[in-house]
């Protein structure tokens, strides 16, 4: 968050609100193993998902991902509202989070599929199942 807060500078830090956090505020959260916080802009929540994106105020700090319940509050900091650039940033990041989960089920589709059908080829020649009988005699 440098500018804004400089490391080792100590935040208060309020619970957030059921409703949860608004664009711009500072969020705390724990980080991706666990072992430490992060306090960066909450931008917006992924709809449909329990995910929220976040950046830091650095000049050339990167959106990010990370779980809405992993939020422990809010940092009593100057809200300040993203940049159209920051919201779309974050916007392409979910994007291409999508493309990847689905190109990965895809994929593991497909190999399934061709399992599958390799199976199948094997039993129509009857190469499969002298194969099963051929392990259990080794048996």
């Amino acid at each position: 968050m440098v500018p804004t807060v400089q490391p080792g500078d100590r935040v208060q830090v309020l619970a957030a609100p059921s409703r949860g956090p608004k664009r711009g505020d500072a969020v705390v959260f724990l980080g991706s193993t666990g072992d430490y916080d992060v306090l960066h802009r909450y931008l917006f929540k992924v709809p449909f998902l329990p995910y929220f994106v976040h950046r830091g105020d650095a000049r050339h700090a990167r959106v990010g991902l990370a779980r809405s319940d992993r939020i422990i509050g809010i940092a009593v900091l100057e809200s300040r509202q993203p940049s159209l650039r920051e919201l779309l940033a974050g916007v392409a990041l979910v994007a291409r989070r999508v493309v990847r989960r689905i190109d990965w089920w895809h994929r593991a589709g497909a190999s399934r599929r061709r399992d599958v059908d390799a199976r199948r080829a094997l039993i129509a020649r009857g190469s499969l199942r002298s194969l099963v009988a051929h392990q259990r005699r080794q048996r």
